[in-house]
């Protein structure tokens, strides 16, 4: 092991610890409790791994059976952590099943015979070193561990991606766009749980299956610590700017962006179609008279407040009546004044016509813009 790698495996450690004590003093609203044990059993693993790769470093395959065993842990805490951004509030230990939390202990149990073999050999499956008499159970339960693992993280891959996916209907129904803390801290999660069964993979594979490599070994202790400091970066720009009141609406109007019909979903609604016309009527007034949608960063909320409606009423009506979420409202009236924009004033660069219209970067715009009239504003302007 060279200096550097010792560095950045001894930097990793240092943010994670870093982070986890001063947690408390940066955010107020998310506990990260979930996100704190993530961070102490990747300490952990940054350990094993230096153990591991040290060169006078003893019993070298306890170490690496205590890193297997560590790493079945780490999925179900961002799975947790991702539920309590979710739910804004710690999410309760009940959601892991018996079937997962057996797959842990399995998992586990697999490592045993690895971890008794601890031999001091520097190639840990050298069938010349291993005892004879444990080298096919470590064999056979270290593939099982790992066909175990290669299983384990895509579900909770799956889960996290069906939890962004919700959250992304709700956000689009709430607000005009989807620049959102939580969605962004979702989205951060699972670039983070990918990477990390894809660095733990190589590293089990590497230390199984080859001779260690001082080139390799320092690529997957690079990519592993870059990781680290991504996720850290990541999860602190967005629970920084995350907003209490923000989540709050969130948690009122979720039951009403599922995927039930319309007419089981506004079955209890007391809205008749009179009042439901006056809604409407004060809605479109906003947009084309007031032109509320060049507001950057509107929300429900503030069209609610402008049309002094109630903000389930509102929901209601743009879903029910205009047959529209809130997001696809607004950037269907800030593409059709970009349009005229676009044709009008060709003094004005593409990215002060996004400002203008409200949105607030020139990638949005291009995507939406696109979206809905399958052009780039430049194709457009050219036509």
């Amino acid at each position: 092991m060279n200096l550097l790698q010792a560095c950045l495996l001894f930097t990793g450690i240092s943010f994670c610890l870093g982070f986890v004590l001063l947690r408390r003093r940066l955010f107020v609203h998310l506990s990260l409790r979930y996100f704190s044990v993530y961070l102490v059993l990747a300490s952990l693993s940054l350990g094993f791994e230096w153990l591991l790769v040290h060169p006078e470093t003893p019993y070298k395959a306890a170490w690496l059976a205590l890193l297997m065993a560590n790493s079945f842990l780490m999925a179900p805490c961002v799975w947790l952590f991702a539920k309590e951004i979710d739910q804004n509030r710690p999410a309760k230990l009940w959601p892991l099943a018996w079937g997962q939390c057996a797959v842990i202990v399995a998992g586990a149990t697999l490592c045993i015979p690895l971890f008794i073999e601890a031999n001091q050999s520097t190639l840990l499956v050298d069938p010349a070193r291993a005892n004879t008499e444990l080298s096919l159970p470590i064999h056979s339960t270290m593939i099982a561990a790992i066909l175990l693992y290669l299983l384990q993280v895509p579900w909770y891959l799956s889960c996290c991606l069906q939890l962004f996916r919700k959250r992304l209907r709700i956000i689009q129904f709430l607000f005009s766009n989807i620049d959102e803390p939580a969605l962004n801290a979702l989205r951060a999660l699972i670039w983070v749980m990918a990477a990390n069964w894809v660095l733990n993979l190589s590293r089990m594979l590497q230390v199984m299956l080859f001779d260690p490599s001082m080139d390799w070994e320092l690529l997957i202790t690079v990519s592993e610590v870059g990781v680290l400091v991504a996720a850290l970066y990541a999860i602190f720009q967005c629970c920084w700017k995350y907003s209490y009141e923000d989540q709050a609406m969130l948690q009122s109007l979720a039951p009403e962006t599922n995927n039930q019909s319309e007419s089981s979903k506004y079955a209890k609604s007391p809205l008749d179609k009179t009042t439901r016309a006056r809604i409407v009527a004060k809605v479109l007034a906003q947009f084309e008279e007031k032109q509320i949608h060049h507001v950057s960063g509107l929300k429900l909320q503030n069209l609610c407040d402008a049309t002094a409606e109630n903000v389930h009423y509102v929901s209601q009506v743009i879903n029910q009546d205009m047959k529209l979420s809130f997001f696809d409202l607004v950037n269907q009236h800030r593409i059709n004044d970009a349009k005229i924009k676009l044709k009008e004033n060709s003094n004005l660069s593409i990215l002060e016509i996004a400002l203008e219209v409200g949105f607030n970067s020139k990638s949005t715009f291009n995507k939406a813009f696109k979206q809905q009239t399958g052009k780039t504003p430049s194709e457009y302007r050219n036509l």
